[in-house]
């Protein structure tokens, strides 16, 4: 008797998974367009290199300029050096502003990303949703002043 009911829920289950397998699957009979996927892919990619930019310039001018104070021993001229690269590392970091583009391409990226998994699984979303995802990605980019 037991086994039974755990037989029917388990074909339940199994049916009901099935069932929402097929509609998700087959809601957007074509995938998603080219010119879509390779905008997720290059605002991701442009967004890693700032975020990276950013973490690696700052972490690199505050790794030198403590090197620099904290070397009982060295000479003035390695002293000096360290203190001059950690220095150039904050202005580059400072005349770039990475953060600031990491921000853009984040924001363009994900809003986009969210419109491909939409018209994945909608059966009413269109490719010219996609294109007008894109183009507010650009204006989010080019509001931000990113070259």
């Amino acid at each position: 008797m037991l086994t039974r009911d755990i037989q029917s829920r388990a074909a339940a289950l199994l049916l009901t998974g099935i069932v929402l397998g097929l509609a998700l699957g087959t809601a957007h009979a074509s995938e998603v367009p080219k010119f879509a996927a390779d905008k997720v892919d290059a605002w991701s990619l442009r967004y890693h290199i700032w975020a990276a930019l950013h973490y690696g310039l700052g972490l690199l001018s505050v790794v030198l300029s403590t090197v620099a104070v904290y070397l009982k021993r060295a000479s003035v001229e390695v002293k000096s050096s360290l203190s001059i690269a950690a220095a150039v590392a904050a202005a580059i970091l400072t005349f770039l502003n990475p953060s600031l583009h990491a921000q853009a391409f984040h924001r363009a990226w994900t809003d986009l990303e969210y419109k491909v998994r939409e018209y994945r699984v909608s059966p009413s979303a269109a490719p010219k949703d996609l294109v007008e995802a894109i183009e507010g990605g650009e204006r989010t980019v080019r509001e931000a002043g990113v070259f």
